[in-house]
């Protein structure tokens, strides 16, 4: 079957259709695209504003929680303090307010001190302000020590420099988690002071110190009773001694947050090299927090002797009182007194060469060399003191 041929005209109304249906839809396209383009400036717009809305409520949040609940003029500690070349606004200015944070000049850091429920107020205490470990404008800040008697609880430490301090408490068995404290001023750009942070407020609780444990035995697993421990403060140089019980076990007590040293056998000569012991007190308040403690690992302790020293006189009759010094070829120096029976035991001599002098009020004197087997436990020396 032929078709017949479409005319001209008809050809002319099938293209001015197609036409018409590309523009349609080039113009739907284009509102689309703008309507698309729109929306997304709107939301990015919103998102901004959302942003600046969130930051200006974290500031005010931050302002009030520091201004806000503490006594007037004080300032609360438990808002973490705004780091150094932050912008900050405080409480009541317009959102987006620039304020700086200036360590030029000084400040105080005021608080009181209290102990729990049960636990007796000290006679003294000791309040310790120095640089913080973390802080921004821990350069700033210098150490400073108070010491208090009495029932005196508040304190204030004037004349610091502004910077980030750390500050804590300590008494006689008593401690307290140190606080991180910022001291600044809180400027607007033409230097004006806009809140009152260079006299933060806070408040210590004395706690009860904790306690180091342990057990010491030798090479062959038995206990070693009588053995020495002592901690020594690496910052004071203080120390705290006890000594092992029948079954091995010691207890130190008490025992406050620092770094030390312990030892085990007389700190002088001690029987294995001096180690490094951290203690802390974890966070929390008297309510939640158990008293700290560290159970420090078994030692081992090599193989020793014990040594009994006999000083007399010329008759010869034993000499009480006499004064034992000496040392050892392993290291360490010796010291003991006689006793009224005019002995003195040595213990936990390790096996080597010993030299011991011996003087006595009297004017005698006497000395002595000895050398300790490794299978030795047990020797007795005499000494003889003349005039």
């Amino acid at each position: 079957m032929n078709r017949e041929p479409r005319s001209p005209s008809h050809r002319m109304s099938i293209d001015r259709t197609r036409g018409s249906v590309a523009l349609f839809v080039i113009l739907v396209v284009a509102v689309l695209v703008g309507a698309g383009s729109l929306w997304v400036l709107s939301w990015t717009e919103s998102r901004a504003e959302r942003a600046e809305q969130e930051l200006a409520h974290a500031d005010d949040h931050a302002r009030d929680a520091e201004l806000g609940g503490a006594p007037e003029g004080r300032t609360r500690l438990d808002a973490p303090p705004v780091g150094e070349g932050q912008r900050v606004r405080p409480a009541g200015s317009p959102a987006g307010a620039s304020i700086l944070k200036s360590f030029d000049g000084t400040g105080s850091i005021r608080g009181r001190v209290f102990t729990p429920p049960g636990i007796q107020f000290p006679e003294s205490w000791r309040l310790v302000v120095e640089p913080s470990l973390y802080l921004e404008g821990k350069a700033h800040a210098v150490r400073r020590v108070l010491d208090f008697t009495g029932d005196e609880r508040e304190f204030t430490m004037p004349d610091l420099p502004l910077g980030g301090y750390r500050v804590f408490a300590t008494a006689a068995d008593l401690e307290c988690p140190p606080h991180d404290v910022l001291v600044y001023r809180s400027v607007r750009p033409d230097g004006r002071t806009v809140s009152p942070t260079e006299h933060p407020y806070v408040t210590i609780e004395l706690l009860p110190a904790g306690f180091v444990d342990g057990i010491v035995h030798d090479e062959a697993g038995r206990a070693v009773e009588g053995l020495p421990v002592t901690l020594e403060n690496v910052d004071s140089g203080e120390r705290l001694a006890t000594a092992t019980q029948p079954n091995g076990m010691y207890l130190l007590e008490p025992v406050l947050s620092g770094e030390y040293r312990i030892y085990f056998g007389d700190p002088e000569r001690p029987l294995i090299p001096a180690e490094s012991l951290l203690f802390a007190r974890s966070g929390g308040s008297s309510e939640n927090a158990p008293r700290p403690s560290l159970r420090y690992p078994d030692r081992v302790v090599p193989r020793t002797a014990s040594v009994l020293i006999v000083v007399v006189d010329e008759i010869p009759a034993r000499v009480p009182g006499a004064e034992i010094k000496g040392f050892g070829n392993v290291g360490g120096l010796i010291e003991a007194t006689t006793d009224a029976n005019g002995e003195a035991r040595l213990r936990y001599l390790p096996p080597g060469r010993y030299h011991l002098n011996v003087t006595h009020r009297s004017g005698r004197r006497g000395k002595a060399d000895f050398e300790l087997a490794g299978d030795e436990r047990d020797k007795v020396i005499e000494i003889m003191c003349k005039h």
